[in-house]
């Protein structure tokens, strides 16, 4: 008894078809365990929640109409302002890849254009090995 009588004789379809249901099953499994470990790590990650400040209500007074409105987030002064106040929270020098993090938590718009642009305008200083300080107000950036 030889080829395809043999295979039938010693349940061989039967065992192909085990087989490839198992393997198809292990990928299956797989898959699911892969796509779920960005929430898995993300459980590990998460910090604990600041409680909410209860803000005092001021009486509401008339203020009077600004000059000009705020600069927007797409304007040079309008990201210094958003990222001025996370830099303020770094020690200097401070590496790039952490305010770079800090602007992707905060939900800044495009941090890695914004970070170059300000790099370009000489707001922040390269002090090496990834290392930076944000330029004081007045001082004048330096090139290089």
């Amino acid at each position: 008894m030889t080829g395809f009588e043999a295979v039938a004789h010693y349940n061989g379809w039967m065992m192909a078809l085990l087989g490839a249901t198992i393997v198809f099953s292990g990928l299956a499994v797989l898959s699911l365990i892969i796509s779920q470990l960005p929430k898995i790590f993300a459980l590990f990650e998460r910090e604990a929640a600041a409680p909410p400040v209860e803000v005092p209500s001021a009486p509401t007074v008339a203020a009077p109409e600004p000059a000009a409105p705020p600069p927007g987030p797409d304007e040079p002064e309008g990201t210094v302002l958003q990222i001025a106040p996370l830099a303020a929270t770094l020690q200097a020098p401070f590496q790039l890849s952490e305010l770079y993090r800090l602007c992707r938590e905060k939900d800044l718009p495009h941090p890695h254009l914004s970070l170059s642009r300000l790099q370009q305008q000489g707001i922040l200083h390269p002090e090496g090995d990834g290392a930076f300080t944000w330029r004081v107000e007045g001082e004048t950036p330096q090139e290089g």
